[in-house]
Protein backbone atom coordinates (compact mmCIF):
# COMPACT_ATOMS: atom_id res chain seq x y z
CA UNK A 1 0.00 0.00 0.00
CA UNK A 2 3.06 2.15 0.35
CA UNK A 3 2.83 2.64 -3.16
CA UNK A 4 -0.42 4.41 -2.95
CA UNK A 5 0.42 8.16 -2.86
CA UNK A 6 -2.88 9.28 -0.99
CA UNK A 7 -2.13 6.10 1.94
CA UNK A 8 1.14 7.61 2.26
CA UNK A 9 0.24 10.98 3.03
CA UNK A 10 -2.83 9.84 5.01
CA UNK A 11 -0.47 7.70 7.32
CA UNK A 12 1.78 10.40 7.53
CA UNK A 13 -0.53 12.92 8.76
CA UNK A 14 -2.02 10.39 10.88
CA UNK A 15 1.50 9.83 12.69
CA UNK A 16 2.44 13.15 12.43
CA UNK A 17 -0.64 14.33 14.35
CA UNK A 18 -0.29 11.24 17.19
CA UNK A 19 3.11 12.28 17.83
CA UNK A 20 3.15 16.14 17.94
CA UNK A 21 0.12 16.39 20.10
CA UNK A 22 -0.73 15.00 23.07
CA UNK A 23 -2.72 12.44 21.81
CA UNK A 24 0.31 10.17 22.11
CA UNK A 25 -1.99 6.78 22.66
CA UNK A 26 -1.93 3.86 20.77
CA UNK A 27 -1.01 3.56 16.99
CA UNK A 28 -3.46 2.48 14.62
CA UNK A 29 -3.24 -1.25 13.87
CA UNK A 30 -5.93 -1.59 11.42
CA UNK A 31 -7.19 0.15 8.55
CA UNK A 32 -10.35 1.40 10.54
CA UNK A 33 -8.17 2.80 13.21
CA UNK A 34 -5.89 4.48 11.05
CA UNK A 35 -8.72 5.79 8.67
CA UNK A 36 -11.00 7.03 11.72
CA UNK A 37 -7.67 8.65 13.33
CA UNK A 38 -7.62 10.52 10.12
CA UNK A 39 -11.42 11.96 9.97
CA UNK A 40 -10.69 13.08 12.88
CA UNK A 41 -7.40 15.25 12.42
CA UNK A 42 -9.63 16.07 9.54
CA UNK A 43 -12.24 17.22 11.32
CA UNK A 44 -10.12 19.23 13.63
CA UNK A 45 -8.14 20.98 10.88
CA UNK A 46 -11.74 22.24 9.51
CA UNK A 47 -12.58 24.00 12.90
CA UNK A 48 -8.88 25.23 12.91
CA UNK A 49 -9.23 26.73 9.46
CA UNK A 50 -13.20 27.91 9.73
CA UNK A 51 -14.35 28.54 12.81
CA UNK A 52 -10.56 29.89 14.54
CA UNK A 53 -10.43 26.85 17.11
CA UNK A 54 -6.82 26.59 18.12
CA UNK A 55 -7.77 23.74 20.06
CA UNK A 56 -10.19 21.58 18.43
CA UNK A 57 -10.06 18.63 20.19
CA UNK A 58 -13.37 17.99 21.05
CA UNK A 59 -15.98 16.74 18.97
CA UNK A 60 -19.47 18.96 18.32
CA UNK A 61 -22.62 17.28 18.32
CA UNK A 62 -22.92 18.34 14.61
CA UNK A 63 -19.54 16.88 13.80
CA UNK A 64 -20.65 13.39 15.17
CA UNK A 65 -23.77 13.66 13.58
CA UNK A 66 -21.95 13.79 9.92
CA UNK A 67 -19.01 10.59 10.91
CA UNK A 68 -21.60 8.43 12.08
CA UNK A 69 -23.85 9.27 8.87
CA UNK A 70 -20.48 8.49 7.08
CA UNK A 71 -20.28 5.68 8.92
CA UNK A 72 -23.94 4.43 8.22
CA UNK A 73 -22.97 5.45 4.30
CA UNK A 74 -19.68 3.18 4.15
CA UNK A 75 -21.30 0.06 6.03
CA UNK A 76 -24.27 -0.18 3.41
CA UNK A 77 -22.05 0.06 0.91
CA UNK A 78 -19.59 -2.23 1.63
CA UNK A 79 -22.59 -4.60 2.56
CA UNK A 80 -23.12 -4.60 -1.16
CA UNK A 81 -19.97 -4.45 -2.44
CA UNK A 82 -19.55 -1.33 -3.92
CA UNK A 83 -16.42 0.73 -3.88
CA UNK A 84 -17.97 3.90 -4.61
CA UNK A 85 -20.86 6.42 -3.97
CA UNK A 86 -22.11 9.32 -5.25
CA UNK A 87 -23.74 12.27 -4.14
CA UNK A 88 -27.32 10.99 -4.41
CA UNK A 89 -26.00 8.24 -1.34
CA UNK A 90 -24.54 11.19 0.11
CA UNK A 91 -27.87 12.40 0.08
CA UNK A 92 -29.99 9.54 1.01
CA UNK A 93 -27.58 9.16 4.07
CA UNK A 94 -29.23 12.85 4.95
CA UNK A 95 -25.81 14.20 4.23
CA UNK A 96 -25.58 18.03 2.35
CA UNK A 97 -22.96 17.95 -0.17
CA UNK A 98 -23.12 21.49 -0.17
CA UNK A 99 -21.22 21.50 3.30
Amino acid sequence: MCQIPVFCWISATVLEDMLTTDQRGELPTTLTDLYSHFLMVQTKRKKQKYEGHQRAEELTEADKEVLLKLGQLAFEHLEKGNIMFYPEDLERCGLDVSE
